[in-house]
């Protein structure tokens, strides 16, 4: 079985980045290896892609922003290979410890910037999330991360990957922190915004192994979630499935010639995906296209008054290190169904971390409309402060 490494770190050489005083002086910034920061070479998880990289000109506006607002650098973190798994594991760099469940998975592709805030070597964990990459981490680690909107925070200075779904997002211990970071980045609250009613995606709570124990939690509100949804799991199923087919083939056009001229060595698992990617017709994509209208069409009328979609993030707690190449490639297509609406419709998603199930972290998810990303996070403390978390064995 693969031994995870406590090092979620790929270099901790402090870039000449100018330091700020602001509301996160003396917080400590794990920065992902796909954001440029000047003086350094973005390796983007393959050593082939780094070798043939020149250091950075410029640094990514939202690294100098959280820099600017006192964040102090603590080093660049392993992402998968090309920021394209959700597993957390690198065959070139190692799988950072999951320090809360060192037998499990820790999620990818932040899963080194999550890695180092879950094992206090960093207070903020900046990611990006195309399919879940900073959801499901945070969801493995027991952390607070957050998707935003797409497009509210600024991609400059990020290797993209598939950039209709590519989002700067966020990793931190608490969610006082993480209010803190995205008001450094520049996101102010949706002035119109109103605390909605609480709604549930029935069939995801009734796939989720810990689904009846986020059930139980919720009983504890005096306004209880209620059902808002018409998503059938053969719906979740294929906005999955359009997910993956529109990722693909963004991530084909951008990646495609490059992998086609230098060949680089790759895991199995991201080699059969980018071979995936390769084979997408134009009728897969016009097909994908138009589910993804449906599930946009979906999420306006599901948050139309304001309301807020309650779900589990993944399917359970953290898969395990040594589970069969088989068990993976099935839990990674159940996964998406969990992960894929936000991305799709370009909305805003907080995981928070409560309760434990087989002794490893779960959680729920927050999603709201378009440019609810602090009343979102607010909308988690109030909660909070109302929920005694629960566990199951």
């Amino acid at each position: 079985m693969p031994v995870p490494i406590n090092n979620p770190f790929v270099s901790t050489t402090k870039p000449p980045l100018p330091s700020g005083k602001g509301m996160l002086e003396g917080k400590r910034l794990a920065v992902k290896d796909v954001f440029d920061v000047e003086n350094t070479v973005t390796g983007f998880g393959n050593p082939t892609w780094a070798a043939r990289q020149r250091p950075a000109t410029n640094t990514a506006t939202v690294v100098q922003q959280l820099i600017t607002a006192g964040a102090q650098w603590a080093g660049k973190t392993i992402t998968d290979e090309f920021a394209y798994s959700l597993e957390g594991q690198n065959i070139h760099y190692g799988i950072p410890l999951n320090p809360v469940a060192p037998e499990r998975l820790p999620g990818g592709s932040s899963s080194g910037s999550a890695s180092a805030v879950a094992q206090r070597l960093a207070d903020i964990g900046l990611g990006t999330d195309t399919g879940g990459s900073i959801r499901v981490p945070a969801s493995y680690m027991g952390l607070f991360g957050f998707r935003p909107t797409h497009g509210a925070l600024d991609t400059d200075g990020l290797q993209p990957l598939a950039p209709s779904f590519d989002t700067v997002g966020l990793l931190t211990r608490d969610p006082v922190t993480l209010h803190r970071c995205l008001i450094a980045c520049g996101l102010t609250p949706m002035a119109a915004f109103q605390n909605g009613p609480l709604g549930t995606i029935n069939a995801l709570f009734e796939q989720a192994e810990h689904g009846p124990q986020l059930l139980r939690l919720f009983d504890q509100l005096a306004s209880k979630p209620e059902p808002r949804d018409s998503l059938s799991q053969r719906q979740l199923d294929e906005a999955a499935n359009a997910f993956v087919t529109l990722q693909g083939a963004e991530i084909w056009q951008r990646l495609g010639p490059w992998l086609k001229a230098h060949q680089p060595i790759v895991s199995p698992a991201i080699k059969a995906r980018l071979d995936h990617c390769a084979s997408l017709t134009d009728a897969d994509i016009e097909a994908a296209t138009q589910v993804r209208h449906q599930i946009i069409q979906w999420s306006q009328q599901a948050l139309s008054d304001n309301g807020i979609l309650v779900l589990p993030t993944t399917p359970g707690p953290a898969p395990l290190i040594n589970m069969s190449d088989t068990q993976r490639a099935a839990y990674r297509t159940t996964l998406l169904s969990f992960t894929c609406l936000a991305g799709l419709a370009g909305l805003p998603q907080l995981h928070v971390p409560q309760g434990q199930l087989h002794g490893a972290p779960v959680g729920f998810s927050l999603i709201g409309p378009p440019g609810s990303d602090l009343n979102l996070v607010e909308r988690a403390i109030t909660l909070l402060g109302h929920l005694e978390p629960t566990h199951a064995q």
